[in-house]
């Protein structure tokens, strides 16, 4: 390599830091470092009521994002079963530390399986967090939900035909029978 293509290379390495070292005021500005998280029901299964959410997180910047890590906050009325990438769970919140993303690398994904509440219902909201951190230090942050409706339990008017499981007990003063899987 001669002189000047090395210092081409130089030229062309210092213009990229210098747009990941860009001002943290405008992270999605274009060219600069950028994070992406996507949350959505893949499956839901009854009997118990289990939903499966799929997380998708990626480096839509130009830059490798270091520290990456996914937070996903579980509604009242869920509860965590498991996930298929290690997380660290404490009461409705969980955490996966995804370490370094690199830029036009493919998106991690997380399977997540929640249980709903036995005495669950309306429409639980399941939100989702993602962070990163520049090379140049400037911090990355998008955010997106999941919705899913939790009707285990329906007015009795709407139940009088309804088959209840064995063993089965309406939530205390409630006028409701179980729904049928």
């Amino acid at each position: 390599m001669d002189r000047r293509s090395g210092l081409m290379g130089l030229v062309a390495i210092l213009a990229l830091l210098a747009i990941c070292y860009a001002d943290a005021a405008e992270p999605d500005q274009a060219g600069g470092p950028a994070i992406e998280v996507t949350k959505t029901v893949i499956d839901r299964k009854c009997c118990p009521d289990e939903v499966t959410f799929k997380i998708e997180v990626a480096n839509t910047g130009n830059c490798d994002l270091n520290q990456v890590e996914v937070v996903d906050t579980l509604p009242n009325g869920m509860t965590y079963s498991s996930d298929d990438h290690g997380g660290i769970v404490i009461e409705k919140t969980g955490t996966w530390n995804l370490g370094t993303l690199l830029r036009n690398s493919s998106p991690i994904s997380i399977k997540l399986v929640a249980t709903i509440g036995e005495y669950a219902s309306g429409l639980l909201r399941n939100t989702v967090a993602a962070l990163g951190v520049s090379t140049g230090g400037q911090e990355v942050t998008d955010q997106d939900f999941a919705d899913v409706e939790a009707n285990k339990w329906m007015p009795s008017k709407e139940a009088k035909n309804a088959k209840l499981p064995k063993n089965a007990k309406a939530p205390k003063g409630a006028k409701a029978a179980w729904a049928d899987c």
